[in-house]
């Protein structure tokens, strides 16, 4: 037996508004219920697959809950997480998408969007991403980390370096922030002074 079809018979008990089991008899009667049901279940059982590097296996089970849920849009950015890990980054970018499109005030999915795009060497369509991500959630560090590797890569470093340090005002401990600021003040010494002003 596959891990998806493990899900398919992986229901976890629901219970009523008032926390009482639901009666057996009721998901045969509300197909709804069901394809709801089955779709957690198959979501679950993929973020556990995704955990433990079963990447393909991951993927199934998201499609397998999308099936059930075409609108669980959880689903869809996980979708996107699993084959962005596997180098997949077109496909990605249509799940994020597509995420986006049932949940378009959810940070996670505009981060998400803007590291993909910025894995094909697109810095100037992420940056926008990032924005949005952090106008949604001005405390998100990935998404202020993401958008600082974005300036840097365009030269702009001390854009850049403001986003590593607003990362490290969140998470001061974060070696990788202090390693890409560190990257960010090394260009800056290194460009001419005129250089300088015409970048900031």
């Amino acid at each position: 037996m596959s891990a998806a079809d493990e899900a398919e018979n992986a229901l976890p008990e629901t219970s009523s508004p008032r926390g009482q089991p639901l009666a057996a008899n009721t998901n045969t009667r509300n197909p709804r219920l069901l394809s709801f049901q089955r779709a957690q279940a198959h979501y679950n059982l993929g973020i556990a697959l995704s955990k433990l590097n079963r990447i393909e296996e991951a993927i199934e089970n998201f499609q397998g809950a999308l099936r059930q849920n075409p609108r669980l849009a959880e689903a869809y950015n996980e979708l996107g997480n699993a084959l962005l890990g596997s180098g997949r980054t077109e496909e990605a970018i249509k799940q994020y998408q597509l995420a986006l499109q049932l949940e378009p005030r959810t940070a996670v999915p505009w981060n998400n969007l803007g590291n993909a795009l910025q894995r094909q060497g697109r810095y100037d369509e992420a940056i926008p991403h990032y924005r949005q991500a952090l106008r949604l959630n001005p405390q998100y560090a990935d998404a202020h980390n993401g958008l600082g590797v974005a300036l840097l890569n365009l030269g702009q470093a001390r854009q850049a370096a403001e986003e590593f340090r607003a990362v490290l005002v969140i998470h001061p401990h974060s070696a990788t922030a202090r390693a890409n600021l560190g990257r960010a003040e090394q260009l800056l010494k290194e460009l001419p002074e005129s250089e300088k002003d015409q970048r900031e």
